[in-house]
């Protein structure tokens, strides 16, 4: 029996559709890299349908770090929203590096072209997108939205200094994990970094970020903050990109007390200083009336003279006073025994021994000479 042209086209299309659909499981899929790294992650088998389980080994990773491994359609362009987050894995890697773990295969929440998405959780960014078609979930083309960031965490670091106690300007870095939730890259991107205080208005600065930022990627901005001199007090730091806040951080900024200390040393040297020198003209210019006075005396003073009209005065010298002199003895008169009785000297006897020390009782013998013997005789008649 003969086979006609017509059903012998047939069959050659069929064999050429079954070829074409065999082709992705048949030919081993080259694993993928990440950018500028030389982490790969392989998926074996290289496709397969929900309800099957695919081994996923990854190389090249950095050593002993957390590594989560999800199912993601759309090319995971919009992050893990795009992802299976309920079946992914999350793991550690050896020391050499390397990891190898089992990942159940389901429906993504969004539909393919679907990939194995292997990245970091701490220490470097590191991301691998692995194609992996899922059998029986239809592929829709990727439609192109322009890179989107999202904060992830936000901080602000830094301390003063010696400088900063005294008033000068404080610095700060504001640090922000930052995602790019779109499908295009972002490259160079430019911050506007906004400080507001208090009621005043909100001092903008720009910032631009050398790099790339992946889609489905994150990456950590560090901005530099410059404050005014003589900043203190709470702040409120804000981000943006785009138009868009990004994030609102606060910070307090501490006092410069060497400012007020040297405004109070000022308020109190600078009178003192004036009144010393003050002190220091007037004393140079008031006219001296003696311009050399004897080193004895004490300055020349002014006084009105006894009777004088009012502004006649005189010049005197204060003379230093006059040492105190002892008081001199003053010689009693002599008094007769008989007009003063009792008051007198009492004379001795001539056996009564030498002659008495006291110079009065001298002085009366001498004058009445033998008033003894007549007294002696007087008394014993």
């Amino acid at each position: 029996m003969t086979v006609g042209p017509l059903p012998r086209l047939a069959a050659l299309l069929a064999g050429a559709l079954l070829l074409a659909l065999a082709l992705p499981v048949l030919l081993p899929q080259a694993p993928a890299r990440a950018a500028g790294t030389g982490a790969t992650a392989k998926a074996t088998p290289g496709t397969a349908a929900p309800g099957a389980t695919a081994t996923i080994l990854g190389t090249g990773w950095p050593v002993n770090t957390p590594v989560t491994v999800l199912l993601c359609g759309q090319n995971a362009v919009n992050g893990t929203d795009s992802c299976a987050n309920a079946t992914g894995r999350a793991l550690t890697t050896s020391a050499g590096g390397g990891f190898a773990v089992q990942l159940a295969v389901v429906k993504p929440p969004q539909p393919c072209p679907c990939v194995i998405h292997a990245t970091t959780v701490t220490g470097a960014n590191v991301t691998v997108d692995t194609p992996f078609p899922v059998i029986g979930v239809a592929s829709v083309p990727i439609k192109q939205t322009p890179g989107t960031m999202l904060p992830l965490t936000a901080s602000i670091s830094g301390g003063g200094s010696l400088m900063t106690w005294f008033g000068a300007p404080p610095h700060r870095t504001f640090k922000a994990m930052i995602a790019n939730v779109g499908n295009s890259a972002i490259t160079d991107p430019v911050f506007r970094m906004g400080t507001s205080h208090s009621v005043y208005s909100t001092d903008w600065q720009e910032y631009q970020w050398s790099g790339v930022i992946a889609p489905g990627g994150r990456q950590e901005i560090d901005v530099p903050l410059d404050f005014a001199a003589g900043a203190h007090g709470g702040y409120s730091v804000e981000l943006d990109y785009g138009g868009t806040e990004l994030t609102v951080q606060q910070v307090r900024l501490p006092q410069p007390w060497g400012v007020t200390l040297f405004w109070l040393l000022l308020c109190v040297v600078v009178p003192v200083g004036l009144f010393r020198t003050g002190l220091a003209v007037v004393d140079r210019v008031r006219p001296d009336p003696d311009p050399a006075p004897a080193p004895f005396l004490g300055r020349a003073r002014r006084r009105a003279a006894p009777g004088a009209a009012p502004g006649r005065e005189y010049d005197t010298l204060a003379l230093p006073p006059m040492p105190a002199h002892p008081p001199r003895a003053v010689p009693l008169a002599p008094t007769l025994p008989w007009f003063a009785p009792g008051s007198g000297p009492v004379l001795p006897k001539a056996d009564d021994g030498p002659a008495p020390a006291d110079p009065l009782v001298r002085t009366a013998q001498a004058r009445t000479p033998g008033s003894s013997t007549l007294l002696d005789k007087g008394i014993d008649a």
